[in-house]
């Protein structure tokens, strides 16, 4: 046996391990998807990991599905059944089933798997409506960043019934200038899944608004310096606390909504949030607590802050940490509520999931 086909057996094992941990009735879903002869809705590539954004835009999306096609029958794929039973989902897709890629932050070349995982979705599904729900795309501005933008291009070309879906503005020029997706039919701007609020709460009344929980990336997304942010936002009279939404073990399917309004009510105790992670931004949202944010590599936090911020939510965008002082703190909680504008970018989603 070859290094390769050794790889790729260790591949396989250790996405048929996470596959049993999150999903062990994954058998049963396989059955009933076979015998499924109504029209269905398959939504792919829901994750496994810890990261508790992606966990919530899963949620959210099933929720979001639910609302719009109450009559349908929807099965979700997570990422490790689709990459082990690939060829068996394949096989027994009807060709008017909708196909629906679940959305995140992983279009583009720094999570290069992510983006394979896309095109062999369009490949397995040539002839079935595709819709992408709302993605960041960032391909790096070099010569490995165009390779890659130019080979997913030709798989968006060669596919009639294709859309994408974008959750900022900076993707939604990417994807006309380097997917060549100028189609506005075809290519919608909707907010990220999570922000249909689904999860959100009402506000605690045990919360302590000195309390500054500070949320910062720590891979390769990371962009600013914000070594000291803890003593900086102490000398402004305020009691940092550090938190994350990536936990560090895989999450059960069964466990996943716990796990993140657990979260979401654990901010709801806090003043403000402090970060450069664009779902502690939202989840600090939909806790009703006001948030303070730096960029991260992609651009995807100010990307969304923007809109945000323009739609009168409790968000502030910082440069850097020079910013900070007592006085930057100015802004107020409040429970979380979707904007007219913002509703309407959902309910044109919606409205393609008919069409």
């Amino acid at each position: 046996m070859g290094i390769s086909a050794i790889r790729k057996a260790e591949d396989h094992l250790k996405e048929f391990i996470k596959l049993l941990y999150i999903f062990p009735a994954y058998k049963k879903l396989l059955k009933e998807y076979k015998k499924c002869a109504q029209r269905k809705i398959v939504l792919v590539g829901s994750p496994a990991h810890g990261n508790l954004g992606d966990q919530a835009i899963a949620i959210s999306e099933l929720q979001f599905i639910q609302d719009y096609k109450k009559e349908e029958t929807i099965f979700e794929i997570p990422t490790p059944l689709y990459k082990i039973h690939r060829s068996y989902l394949k096989k027994h897709i009807n060709a008017d089933d909708l196909v629906i890629v679940s959305g995140g932050g992983w279009m583009g070349n720094l999570w290069i798997h992510n983006e394979i995982m896309i095109r062999n979705i369009i490949t397995d599904y040539p002839f079935n409506k595709i819709i992408i729900f709302p993605q960041t795309l960032y391909y790096t501005k070099d010569a490995e960043g165009k390779r890659v933008a130019d080979e997913t291009k030709v798989y968006f070309q060669n596919h009639d019934n294709i859309y994408l879906s974008v959750r900022d503005a900076p993707s939604y020029h990417r994807a006309q200038d380097l997917l060549g997706i100028d189609e506005k039919s075809r290519l919608l701007f909707c907010p990220d899944m999570v922000l249909y609020g689904a999860l959100a709460r009402e506000n605690t009344s045990e919360r302590n608004k000195r309390v500054a929980l500070i949320c910062l990336r720590q891979d390769i997304e990371k962009a600013a310096d914000l070594a000291g942010l803890e003593s900086v936002v102490e000398s402004a009279g305020y009691i940092p606390q550090e938190t994350t939404t990536v936990y560090r073990h895989l999450i059960k399917i069964r466990e996943r909504k716990k796990a993140v309004t657990e979260l979401i009510f654990q901010y709801s105790k806090a003043g403000f949030m402090i970060t450069d992670r664009l779902h502690a931004m939202i989840f600090s949202l939909l806790a009703g607590i006001p948030c303070y944010v730096f960029n991260n590599g992609t651009g995807k936090v100010f990307g969304v802050a923007s809109y945000l911020q323009n739609a009168n939510m409790p968000v502030k965008m910082l440069r850097d940490i020079g910013e900070i002082s007592p006085e930057t703190f100015d802004l107020s909680g409040k429970p979380y509520e979707l904007s007219d504008e913002l509703r309407e970018y959902f309910r044109q989603l919606g409205c393609l999931l008919n069409i």
